[in-house]
Order: structure tokens, then C-alpha cells, then sequence
């Protein structure tokens, strides 16, 4: 009889792009319990399965093409937003800012503050700090050595 075999239903294909949204939500931080609850998996294991598959089956960039990808996004974005920016929309500034902040971080380019800190600007810090507590001279100077003994200088 004909109809003996079964149809092809498309759930092999339904499965495959279920695996690629796995693996998009997975590269773009989701864990796996929320893989699961996105995609109806009954287990987390089961979400793992899915990104595990379609590692195997589908290419990965590399992480330099994947930054790439991303300034690219980036770029569009702010370019979206650069017109309104220019013209005052403070809503498109924060965005664009955030875009720009993303980026320089993406990048490499944010150095983090230094600051120098000497025992003689500690020393005046403290003695300023204990004059406007309202501390007098004898204990002025009990919270300079308090500090200098607890910081070991």
C-alpha cells in the first residue's frame, strides 16, 4: 500500500532551526534554563543537546570575526541613531553613548583610572576626615596612626 510510509512532516527541519536558536541564545548569553523554556525543551540537558548539535552541524566564526560582526552591528546602530543624536533627541544620545561605551570596550580601548595614593596624601585625607567628625587634635592623631598601623606603612 502507498501509504505505507510516512510523510516527511518536517520535524528534522524543525528540529535543526530549534538547534540554531539554541545556539544563537546560547552565544548571546542565555542559559540553558532559559534555552529550555524558549524552545519548550522538557529538560536543561535536552537544551544543551540542542547547542551541542548545532555546534557540530553549523560553523562558528571564529572570535576576531565574531567581534568583527558585532563593531559592524554597532556601527549601524549608531548610525541609526547619529541624526537624532545631532539634533538633541536625548533618548538617542544615551543610546548612541551606550553604543560608543560597547564598542570602546569591545575594542580594547578603556583603560582603567589610576590613581597614586602616597602616605602623605592618606595622612591629610584622614586628618581631614577627623576634623570635619569633629574630632579634636589628640584624636586627629589617633586616627592617623589607627590608619597607618591597619594599612601596614
Amino acid at each position: 500500500m502507498a501509504g505505507d510510509t510516512k510523510p516527511d512532516d518536517g520535524t528534522k527541519e524543525r528540529r535543526e532551526i530549534a538547534d540554531i536558536r539554541a545556539l544563537d541564545a546560547r552565544l548571546s548569553g542565555a542559559s540553558y534554563a532559559v534555552i529550555q523554556r524558549m524552545n519548550n525543551y522538557k529538560t536543561r540537558t535536552d537544551a544543551q543537546g540542542a547547542v551541542r548539535r548545532a555546534l557540530q552541524k553549523h560553523h562558528v566564526e571564529p572570535l576576531q570575526d565574531r567581534i568583527k560582526i558585532v563593531l559592524a552591528r554597532y556601527e549601524r546602530m549608531l548610525l541609526a541613531l547619529w541624526h537624532a543624536a545631532m539634533n538633541g533627541d536625548v533618548q538617542a544620545i544615551r543610546e548612541a553613548r551606550a553604543i560608543t561605551d560597547s564598542v570602546v570596550k569591545l575594542e580594547g580601548l578603556a583603560q582603567p583610572e589610576r590613581f597614586e595614593l602616597t602616605w602623605p596624601a592618606i595622612e591629610a585625607d584622614t586628618r581631614e576626615k577627623a576634623r570635619e567628625a569633629g574630632l579634636g587634635p589628640e584624636d586627629e592623631d589617633a586616627a592617623v596612626e589607627f590608619v597607618r598601623v591597619h594599612l601596614a606603612l
